[in-house]
């Protein structure tokens, strides 16, 4: 079907799967449990840039809490579109890379039954650099890789990588 030597590269978050909602209700129960007391939420998506006023070894507590309860919200996350491309493509080489942590986003591949789908998953832990693409790169030829992403910061990151815009398929969630 494709060159021997192309690469299918997903992105998990707000790509394959949808989890904005599920993010931020483990953040919230996390933020109780640790913290004593209801987080004062005005909507939109909760990342770890809205705890910017904790010290940091209490953000990791946090983060460790939501970690471990994320699974209890995985009935509010549901699958995009790019997930019937990637279960499509048996047989051909494909990445899993991702800014969510390996528990998690082992997690979210074991509940859509994609975890053995993919050759290689690279998450935050594995990251060489800030941006993501950098870490592919190093080893896989940018011009064999076929990126599915959502974010445009990633996108650019892509781009800056040495993969050309014509191999990046956007997923649009808006």
């Amino acid at each position: 079907m494709n060159n021997i030597n192309t690469v299918f590269v997903f992105d998990l978050d707000d790509t394959l799967v949808e989890t904005t909602k599920a993010n931020n209700f483990a953040y919230i129960e996390a933020y109780k449990c640790v913290m004593g007391r209801d987080f004062e939420w005005n909507g939109g998506r909760i990342t770890r840039m809205v705890f910017d006023n904790i010290d940091r070894a209490t953000m990791k507590k946090i983060v460790d809490v939501k970690e471990k309860i994320f699974t209890r919200f995985l009935d509010s996350t549901y699958a995009l579109p790019s997930m019937r491309i990637c279960k499509a493509l048996k047989g051909e080489k494909k990445i899993l890379l991702s800014y969510s942590s390996r528990v998690r986003g082992v997690q979210i591949c074991n509940y859509y039954g994609i975890l053995e789908d993919f050759d290689y998953m690279l998450f935050k832990e594995d990251l060489l650099a800030t941006n993501k693409y950098n870490s592919l790169v190093l080893k896989l030829d940018p011009e064999n890789l076929i990126v599915f992403e959502d974010n445009e910061d990633d996108i650019k990151d892509a781009i800056a990588s040495g993969i050309s815009k014509k191999n990046i398929f956007i997923q649009k969630n808006k």
